[in-house]
């Protein structure tokens, strides 16, 4: 069951990861890098919303899923979530952050992503893993066929077409969510509803830590924007996917890693596991940077455009971090599953600083 697991959770993450590649193309084609430089600044907003409301709605939705009620995490979760996207609209559209034409669409999409986040969270917990791997596939296909169409048929050629993929890609995907997720919560229990509090104590330790790895990721996109230009913005942000492609089998690992360490209460299984997912993830995450550096830079041109011939030596710069990366993600989870999220506060910020 486990093998299957991680085989699946292995195969939708490389569907997503070649749907998403499949849309950087398309965009950095259509759009040039100037164009890619805008949308990294509209998804770089829209993520640094999702994570606030994360801390409540995040990955801690997993290990408390397992002891408390489905039905009252879920509420409080979209409570939270609504809470601090009006927050951010009452922030960011009066002050002008980013573009006056995308501000007000910024807090509706954070909003939305935080549903599918939500719900992809309970569905880990109910171990649903096939349910879970739809959704995370269904989203990003959706966003790729909508943002085609405006592009190749209706000539809209923009940024502003690619937020209403997004607009398309969630609505799709939180139909979904509430069809798979009301089937099973209008079963359980029906007590009155009350804010569940225990998911402010776990959600704000576990997503502290991610918010901390959230500036080491995408602070860099906001700096380059305003100090460098989104053009030399939009180069980096392809850099960055075709590294975050490479470390699609260490996420599928860590999330497995994740569910048999909190389903396994054996002495010593949860250190072994780590070392068993630790060793396979660094060895096949080399082998296919090993590939992505050896293509040359006609090859990056030919696929992303002219305005992309930087890209074989920004992917060379980001190629130690790959491998870093390839260590800690399968450590983080092996934290987050023992909930030391002290230790991964600590940990991120020591990366943020150096």
């Amino acid at each position: 069951m486990a093998t299957k697991s991680v085989i699946s959770t292995f195969a939708s993450r490389v569907l997503v990861a070649l749907i998403g590649l499949t849309t950087v193309v398309i965009t950095s084609r259509f759009l040039g890098a100037e164009g890619r430089g805008e949308v990294s600044v509209i998804t770089s907003s829209i993520a640094l919303i999702l994570v606030f409301c994360e801390f409540v709605g995040g990955s801690a939705l997993i290990n408390l899923s397992y002891r408390r009620s489905q039905k009252h995490l879920l509420y409080t979760a979209v409570l939270w979530s609504l809470l601090i996207c009006a927050i951010a609209a009452a922030v960011i559209i009066p002050l002008q952050l980013v573009p006056s034409q995308y501000a007000k669409h910024l807090p509706v999409l954070a909003f939305m992503f935080s549903l599918v986040t939500i719900s992809n969270a309970l569905l880990m917990g109910r171990r649903e893993v096939k349910a879970r791997n739809l959704l995370s596939v269904l989203q990003p296909f959706i966003v790729l066929a909508t943002a085609y169409f405006y592009f190749k048929f209706q000539h809209c050629t923009d940024p502003f077409s690619y937020i209403k993929a997004l607009y398309a890609g969630l609505t799709v995907s939180i139909v979904f969510a509430v069809a798979v997720n009301y089937r099973k919560l209008s079963n359980t229990e029906n007590s009155q509803f009350h804010f569940d509090l225990h998911i402010f104590n776990s959600g704000f330790l576990a997503q502290a830590g991610h918010f901390i790895q959230f500036l080491n990721y995408r602070l860099s996109f906001f700096v380059i924007a305003a100090f460098v230009g989104e053009s030399s913005l939009g180069v980096y942000n392809n850099a960055i996917t075709i590294a975050e492609a490479l470390w699609i089998f260490g996420h599928s690992l860590g999330q497995m890693q994740h569910i048999q360490i909190l389903n396994n209460k054996q002495p010593g299984f949860d250190k072994k596991v780590t070392l068993r997912y630790l060793h396979l993830c660094v060895f096949i995450t080399l082998i296919m940077l090993t590939v992505v550096l050896l293509l040359p830079t006609n090859f990056w041109t030919g696929l992303f455009g002219n305005d992309f011939d930087y890209m074989r030596k920004a992917l060379l710069l980001l190629s130690p971090a790959v491998m870093f990366f390839s260590v800690s993600v399968i450590l983080n989870h092996y934290l987050h599953a023992k909930d030391r999220f002290k230790s991964i506060i600590a940990i991120n910020s020591t990366g943020l600083i150096a």
